[in-house]
């Protein structure tokens, strides 16, 4: 059975079964650019992006400029909650290059909407990573932070807002 296999039956739930493919896996010299590459498609986005976030988690190496690259080229097109929540979790642990700014705020204003509360908690730390990397957004960053840790429905946005306001937004 192939990796793309595997990650395509994950039932997105059961986190042994995830876990297992990391294990078979993730020794293998093209695993980052395997599961960076299959951010791309519609069946396996939600664990590829578990795999890439637990693997960053893990302190695994192999995220060269180029597969961060590819990685941010491919966020507007993620159609799953899950995928989103992923790469949101790992923005920070990825500099963002100066080519791929229109496609991150893209990202960043859909995900911005999103119905999962996860996934708008998120995008602020999103928000707060591209404001740190990039000067011109830290204004813009440090009122929406601002306005969503006082004024967002959810309570898990308030907490993570008024976590990067602590942090120094």
């Amino acid at each position: 059975m192939s990796m793309k296999f595997e990650i395509a039956a994950w039932d997105y739930k059961t986190t042994p079964a995830i876990r297992a493919i990391y294990g078979n896996y993730s020794k293998h010299p093209s695993f980052v650019k395997d599961i960076v590459h299959l951010l791309g498609g519609v069946k396996t986005e939600v664990g590829a992006s578990w795999l890439l976030k637990h693997h960053l988690d893990n302190k695994g190496e192999g995220l060269d400029e180029k597969l961060i690259d590819d990685v941010y080229a491919s966020v507007t097109g993620l159609s799953h909650w899950g995928s989103r929540l992923h790469i949101l979790q790992c923005i920070s642990r990825m500099p963002i290059p100066e080519h791929h700014l229109e496609n991150i705020e893209e990202f960043l204003r859909v995900c911005l909407q999103d119905t999962s509360k996860f996934v708008r908690a998120w995008t602020y730390s999103g928000i707060y990573a591209l404001a740190e990397q990039y000067e011109s957004y830290k204004e813009e960053a440090k009122e929406m932070i601002g306005e969503a840790a006082q004024d967002d429905p959810a309570a898990s946005v308030r907490a993570r807002c008024r976590k990067l306001i602590e942090q120094g937004i």
